[in-house]
């Protein structure tokens, strides 16, 4: 089997993450710039500032009861950080106001600030600095952990022992 077009494409993935990296911290600088920029203009009109990912006019209502049919925070937290590995991570802030445009518009941050701590003790997320992110997940969905039970053997007693050879076989 020829490898080059697995490692042609490693290549390839691999640029555009770091091309993808390279925008977001383009990004990131731009949202510095326009904090400062939206601080001098309140600042001289006096106008109140809106909270961040809101519209002017639009206040949101914080609530602190969770609505029953949502999903735990700890869900939410993880379903809106999907790919934040890739990402360099979110700032607590950041996941709130994913959570408020998905899930729940009166979450407090505070409320998820917590939480996100207790994942990270917990070995949930990781944290670089002031930003929480899954951790990679470099195994296949399949892979089983060295030394325990594939599914095969626990439900096929004649498959233990047997690993898969070169072209699929089992020895």
């Amino acid at each position: 089997m020829d490898t080059n077009l697995i490692t042609n494409r490693r290549a390839e993935v691999e640029a555009e993450i770091a091309r993808c990296l390279s925008r977001v911290d383009e990004m990131r600088k731009e949202l510095v710039d326009l904090a400062i920029a939206e601080r001098v203009l309140t600042g001289l009109t006096g106008a109140a500032r809106p909270e961040v990912g809101q519209r002017d006019g639009e206040k949101p209502e914080a609530t602190a009861k969770k609505p029953a049919n949502l999903p735990s925070v700890p869900e939410m937290i993880r379903n809106v950080m999907q790919g934040s590995y890739l990402l360099g991570g979110y700032e607590p802030k950041e996941v709130r106001e994913r959570i408020a445009q998905q899930f729940w518009p009166g979450i407090k941050g505070d409320n998820v600030a917590s939480i996100l701590w207790r994942m990270e003790r917990r070995g949930e997320l990781l944290k670089e600095g002031g930003r929480y992110m899954l951790p990679p997940n470099d195994e296949a969905p399949d892979a089983v952990p060295e030394g325990s039970t594939s599914e095969a053997s626990l439900f096929n007693p004649s498959a233990q022992g047997r690993e898969a050879g070169p072209g699929g076989g089992t020895s």
